[in-house]
Formats: structure tokens, sequence, C-alpha cells
């Protein structure tokens, strides 16, 4: 990539979607991997087949029509290059996060200057060290908005997610245009949002939940728990 420094578009993609990110090829090719600053759009998928039924719509060919897309099927916090193309990505698809976080923002991304607010889907799955989304602390001072333009969120197979977010004080805009949101074998999922983000979620058409044990409401006001909108016009809820 040094070789192309004026480099404005990028696309690498596995075509068979059994990409290992621990074969020692793979592993020395990501300690070198870099891209130069002018690049504008970019499609990296490696282990599309993990991530069904998405493997097709990454052989289309207008797959490069949606501008910024990441696929990874183990992601590594501390490859700087591969954390800032997941940051100013569209369309973002990891599995397998290594590095010791336990959430999405603030130990992946910081907060300072919005939060993911390009993304607009987002699944993740396979992530036992996951325990929330966003987890912003009550003595926070930078408290702003995140996912504001987030349509789709999938979350799968996260062995130890709690909750989606973990806000102190509402953030206004934060997932004000989710539309789908599906999550599944979450085994230890008790609480989606609280009331303050919840009522953020003015679009929220399709909802569903599945595998989920020991969910006891999707958000809470306090001491009151609500389990169903009826604003939401599909709600799937299967244990």
């Amino acid at each position: 990539m040094k070789r192309i420094p004026l480099l404005e578009e990028l696309y690498i993609i596995d075509i068979e979607g059994e990409w290992d990110a621990n074969s020692k090829d793979n592993i020395e090719f990501f300690k070198t991997f870099s891209v130069p600053e002018t690049l504008q759009r970019y499609g990296i998928v490696l282990g599309s087949e993990n991530f069904s039924p998405y493997y097709y719509f990454f052989l289309n060919k207008d797959f490069h029509i949606h501008g910024r897309t990441l696929l990874l099927n183990h992601f590594d916090i501390s490859n700087v290059v591969i954390k800032g193309l997941a940051k100013k990505a569209k369309h973002l698809f990891v599995g397998n996060i290594d590095g010791g976080a336990k959430n999405m923002i603030p130990d992946i991304f910081e907060i300072e200057g919005g939060g993911l607010n390009e993304l607009n889907m987002l699944d993740i799955r396979d992530s036992a060290e996951m325990k929330c989304l966003i987890d912003t602390p009550s003595h926070s001072s930078e408290l702003v908005t995140l996912f504001s333009k987030l349509h789709t969120l999938k979350l799968e197979r996260m062995e130890n997610l709690k909750a989606i977010c973990h806000c102190f004080l509402p953030a206004n805009g934060s997932f004000g245009n989710l539309e789908n949101l599906d999550l599944s074998d979450c085994p230890r999922l008790t609480l989606l949002f609280t009331y303050a983000v919840a009522r953020n979620l003015v679009k929220l058409k399709i909802l569903e939940i599945s595998s989920c044990d020991e969910l006891k409401h999707i958000f809470e006001e306090g001491k009151h728990p609500y389990f169903y909108s009826p604003s939401i016009p599909t709600t799937t809820v299967n244990f």
C-alpha cells in the first residue's frame, strides 16, 4: 500500500469466506498492513462464512456502492490500522473481538466527537469478553450522541453480554435511526436499554430476541421494567 500513496478505493474480499485469522501468513499480513490517508472507500471482507446470511451480499457486483465496509471474523483491537477502518465504516461486522475490551465504547472507541456515528449496520458475534455495547460512567462529562445513523444492530453468541447500553444520562439522538434489532444466544443478557435511551428508539420496527434466557425486561425506568412496547410493529421473543 505504501507504493500507492494516493489510493482512494480498496477491496479485499475472501471469496471462499474461510479466512483463517490465526494462520502465519495472515498474522504477518496484518502486522505490515497499512492504508494511505487518501483512502475514501473500502470493502474488506475476511471470514464472511461466519456471517450468514450476509455472505452473498459481499459477492454482489454492486458491493462497492456501499462505500465503507469492514468484516473480520477475528478483530484484534490492538491493530491501529484496522481499528481506524472500523471507526470510519458504514457497515461493520466483527467476530471474536480480541484485546480485553468489555464494551465497544469507550474500551475500543473513544467517546470524544461522537461514537461511530457513520455506522448504518453493526453486527457483533462470538465475543465472550464483551459485557455491553456502551458503558458511560456516572461521572462522565462526555455524554454525546452515539450511533446516530445506525439502522440495523445484530448481536449473536455473546456469552457474557449483560446489556446493550449502560448510560448514566440520556444521549439525545443516540440510536435515533435504529429500525432493526436482532439478539440471539446471549445467555446472560438481562437488560437492553435504560428508559432514557429507549425513548430515542422512535424508528424501531423490528425487534427479534431468541435464546436470551436471562432477559428480564427490554427497558426500564427506575424500578419499573417494561417488557413489550406496542409502538414496535414486529416484536418476536423466543426463549
